[in-house]
């Protein structure tokens, strides 16, 4: 058998989907997938992308018990891994979904050709087969680096085998490996990956996207979004509530945060609740130049950084939020004294204003934030005098803040403490909605 050239961002499918059985994140993105080719009445063009965890997340392993046995991870490569494993536990036990942590970073390589092989042979077989390579390997009932293991899934698919052995060992390694080369290349470096009309989307948040698109595009286009649960669903999961001082974090160098301030006022507004508003000052890894000689770490890192610009400035569009001179915002920006200012614009009762004004002119590049005198006069303006004499205790207040966020688990922002829980990212709040509007609720039939 000849191997298919497959070209990573074009299809006679409306919708590519890149996805890795490893990944919990595209575990939870199949079924609204398979919902999303029932409703269109489309056939998606699934394609594998086998990750390569240990060049960019570091490598561990564990006993049946999560004991970890070794690791090759660094503290900011483990807190990352464990905030995606809880995170993604959480989300399938919302919905029903069985995950276990693994106990090793899998080779998913002969489970990606199996892929290739049954997709060849029908849309139904294809669905049967990533059905329930998934289901069992997250259950640990699948050991996807075994040759016999690949194949009896696929014969339980009801794929034709004739060959396959001869595909898996050549052909099917030719076309897994080729395919795998041009992924990064194109800027495709994580699963869930759609590819639809001619644009790029990365992670499940953007499911509402691919659906605005397969609908034609009517009205604005969606905000990232998870998906949110029933009420009995989140009590079981969360608690009853009510949730003491519910914060969400920022950091005014980081647009992401940027993006969160219209929709998480929106929230605030809709429930009736108040947010506690918490500045941070977070590190920021820095981008390698591409190089002739560059690592496949170097390779994945420079793919996601160029993406998640690029996403930053599709979405600031979309909301008609003008970045300004956003490129000379440094990552290494000092940003204490503006958390410092947001915790005495609280005190003041201007703290809405702040934030505002903060972002607003530091990108668009006329405010100094690393400058007390700047910032003292923007508060002044705001009704918020004397930041000069507040400001040495503010700073300790603002250093017990930043303490107490990184033993909370915020490794991102903006962060969303609620209750014991830590969310990262405003893709969280629809659920956030209904969890505190639940709350909400609750609060009203007990006064």
């Amino acid at each position: 058998m000849t191997p298919v050239v497959w070209d990573p961002l074009r299809s006679d499918s409306p919708l590519i989907v890149y996805l890795d059985f490893k990944s919990p994140y595209a575990y939870l993105a199949k079924d609204p997938c398979f919902a999303l080719e029932d409703e269109f009445g489309i056939a998606i063009d699934w394609r594998p992308l086998t990750l390569d965890i240990p060049s960019y997340l570091g490598s561990a392993k564990a006993d049946e018990r999560g004991k970890v046995l070794e690791s090759k991870r660094s503290p900011r490569q483990w807190n990352a891994v464990r905030y995606a494993y809880r995170d993604a536990k959480r989300y399938a036990r919302l919905r029903d979904i069985e995950i276990k942590g693994t106990t090793k970073i899998w080779d998913t390589s002969l489970a990606s050709i199996g892929m290739l092989w049954v997709k060849r042979q029908g849309r139904d077989m294809l669905r049967r087969y990533i059905d329930s390579v998934y289901r069992q390997f997250w259950r640990r009932d699948l050991d996807v680096e075994a040759p016999d293991v690949v194949s009896s899934e696929l014969q339980a698919a009801g794929a034709d085998m004739a060959g396959f052995d001869d595909y898996l060992a050549h052909a099917g390694r030719i076309e897994h490996d080729q395919l795998m080369a041009s992924l990064h290349p194109a800027g495709i470096y994580g699963v869930p990956t759609f590819i639809i009309a001619g644009q790029r989307y990365f992670g499940r948040e953007q499911l509402p996207l691919v659906r605005w698109h397969l609908g034609g595009e009517v009205g604005s286009a969606p905000d990232i979004a998870y998906e949110s649960a029933s009420a009995a669903a989140l009590t079981h999961e969360f608690g009853a509530g009510p949730f003491t001082e519910p914060t969400v974090y920022i950091d005014f160098k980081n647009p992401k945060s940027y993006l969160a301030v219209a929709p998480t006022r929106a929230l605030e507004r809709e429930l009736g609740v108040g947010l506690r508003w918490r500045g941070l000052n977070l590190s920021a890894q820095r981008t390698p130049d591409p190089a002739a000689d560059e690592t496949t770490s170097q390779r994945h890192f420079r793919a996601r950084t160029e993406y998640n610009q690029m996403e930053i400035e599709r979405t600031a569009a979309r909301a008609h939020l003008g970045l300004g001179s956003g490129d000379k915002v440094s990552r290494d920006l000092d940003t204490t004294l503006a958390s410092v200012g947001l915790l005495w614009a609280e005190r003041c009762g201007c703290a809405e204003s702040y934030v505002d004004q903060v972002f607003a002119g530091l990108w668009q590049g006329v405010l100094d934030v690393t400058s007390a005198e700047v910032l003292g006069e923007l508060l002044s303006t705001l009704g918020a005098s004397d930041f000069a004499d507040y400001l040495p205790a503010g700073r300790d207040e603002q250093r017990e803040i930043q303490e107490t966020a990184e033993q909370q688990g915020i490794i991102g922002v903006p962060g969303y403490h609620i209750g014991e829980h830590v969310f990262v990212g405003r893709e969280h709040l629809p659920l956030l909605r209904s969890l505190l509007g639940k709350a909400v609720l609750s609060e009203g039939r007990d006064e």
